[in-house]
């Protein structure tokens, strides 16, 4: 006979429903056991098998020691119906020993040892309302020294449901799998919703839920609104609702957003995803109503975390709107949703433009503002001449670098102003340096022949004294040498461009010893040798 310990397949046979194990030809000294039945009636353990070696014969100074290998333990449930234990027709044990309560090594024993071998190792029987995952953890082979510390891993990482990842006190609703259906939790998703798990769970189901599963979980969540707005969990699935729900859930949802403080929601951790996740998807009406409930609060909004990633949603989101064909041929819509933009716009200032929040605002009006509000934008920053400060900001860089990408001709010859003659010290200082690099990009030509020849015209004096021509000192610089790789990609073939790589050739040496040099000196020496073969 085989048992458990010899093949896996053996096992599992035996764990089907009302099977009874195959021990009439079992090998003497084999013995099956099992735990005590589980107060629920269901005969609930375990079994054991233990082949004994036929050529073993113990003296009496070794009766006591154990032998043989430990044997696999196998977690059985049984039916109510199949006895349990069986015993085979031959053995040293007329009843079955005592099951014990601590888990220990199963080492079998020879069947001339009278006293039988020591009680099996036992786990906690599995009861009807647990589960086999909850009781073995992964798998049932689970040794007995490990599952402690396994436990105690798990004990710190849940901690309590209000932290980062808690469980809810009762599990008794806790278990979720695809028959799970939102009909189950009618009248408690809004407390499921508040916990991580419920939560995903509801988000997960909200994707392929029916109508009448949708309609419940927005009916509790509108009841309940308040509450899962800012909750750490519960705003996940109003952000679902906002995705999978209706067009008139969604109105609703906005309304409901409208009628609210909004100032305040935005300036939470948790309010503040919401409220970006309705501007994303609510109508264009919705969400230039929404954005007005915030006149006289954006300048606080823009200062604040939370607060102004609303501001930077919605200057997205009412720009994209303004350019929907629909609302182009609708003057009140997009009457509606310039005034709206007004709101946010009049409470700029060019202060804002060096603040790390602020910086971000003028950036994303740049980038999508239509042409009156975007103007509005650079002339703000134009007419008090700032750029000059923001060259070398550690925010204000970035609101520069938008200019020259996104702004009119105007606003870059400003910006070029502000560079043309201290190219140099603005190179090698570490916020400026992209600047220089964005203007060599997006200048004019006339503009960029300008800034190579001060650059190549130019000479400075190292620490020892000497004087040593301007691209030279760059190349070897940690952030001008990238402005030199871009004046080298940006020029067009011609005489200045192989002027600054013959420069660079005769003081090859001298760049092959920086080590900020390195991507420069390839790219000289590629040219050299195209040039060489071309002559």
């Amino acid at each position: 006979m085989k048992s458990p310990a010899d093949s896996s397949s053996y096992g599992s046979l035996q764990k089907a429903m009302g099977e009874k194990p195959d021990i009439q030809n079992g090998a003497a000294g084999s013995a099956y056991y099992f735990s005590p039945a589980s107060p629920s009636g269901a005969h609930e353990g375990y079994y054991y098998t233990q082949p004994q070696p036929a050529d073993v014969s113990p003296s009496d100074a070794s009766w006591g020691e154990p032998y043989g290998q430990q044997y696999r333990k196998d977690a059985v449930v049984y039916a109510r119906n199949v006895h349990p234990a069986y015993y085979p027709s031959s053995g040293w044990h007329p009843t079955p020993p005592a099951m014990p309560s601590t888990t220990g090594a199963y080492y079998g024993h020879h069947p001339a040892y009278h006293a039988g071998p020591p009680p099996p190792a036992m786990y906690p029987v599995v009861s009807q309302s647990s589960s086999l995952s909850n009781s073995f953890g992964s798998s049932w082979d689970v040794s007995p020294e490990s599952k402690p510390r396994r436990q105690g891993r798990s004990r710190g990482r849940r901690g309590s449901r209000g932290g980062s990842g808690g469980t809810p006190p009762n599990r008794g609703w806790y278990r979720y799998d695809e028959n799970t259906s939102l009909f189950q939790m009618k009248g408690r998703l809004s407390e499921i919703g508040k916990d991580r798990d419920g939560s995903k769970f509801i988000q997960r189901r909200l994707q392929f839920a029916e109508a009448s599963e949708v309609q419940i979980a927005f009916d509790e969540a509108l009841q309940d609104f308040d509450a899962l707005c800012n909750d750490v969990y519960g705003n996940y699935v109003l952000q679902g609702l906002l995705e999978r729900g209706t067009g008139d859930m969604r109105d609703q949802i906005g309304q409901k957003l409208i009628e609210s403080d909004v100032v305040s929601l935005s300036n939470k951790i948790y309010g503040c995803r919401l409220v970006q996740k309705a501007l994303a998807v609510l109508s264009h009406e919705d969400v230039a109503n929404l954005v007005l409930t915030l006149k006289g609060s954006v300048r606080s909004l823009i200062h604040d975390h939370n607060g102004n990633h609303v501001i930077q949603q919605a200057t997205i989101k009412i720009n994209e709107a303004l350019h929907r064909p629909e609302v182009r041929e609708d003057s009140a819509a997009r009457e509606l949703l310039l005034s709206s933009l007004d709101v946010i716009v009049d409470e700029l200032s060019s202060d804002l433009a060096t603040h790390p929040y602020g910086c971000r605002v003028f950036q994303r009006l740049i980038e999508h503002g239509n042409d009156p509000h975007k103007a509005r934008v650079l002339d703000c920053l134009v007419q008090e001449d700032i750029f000059s400060k923001l060259i070398d900001h550690e925010y204000g860089n970035y609101v520069v670098q938008r200019v020259l990408t996104y702004g009119r001709p105007s606003d870059k010859a400003a910006v070029f102003n502000a560079i043309t003659g201290n190219i140099l010290k603005l190179s090698c200082q570490k916020h400026s340096s992209n600047v220089v690099e964005m203007m060599l990009t997006y200048g004019t030509a006339e503009q960029r022949h300008q800034m190579v020849d001060e650059i190549l015209n130019g000479y400075c004096v190292d620490s020892d004294c000497t004087t040593k021509n301007a691209a030279v000192a760059m190349c070897q610089d940690a952030y001008a040498n990238y402005v030199c790789k871009t004046a080298l990609e940006v020029l067009p073939e011609g005489p200045q461009r192989e002027r600054m790589f013959s420069i660079l050739i005769a003081n090859l040496g001298e760049l092959e010893a920086s080590q900020y040099s390195k991507q420069i000196v390839l790219r000289v020496k590629t040219h050299a040798y195209r040039r060489s073969n071309y002559e």
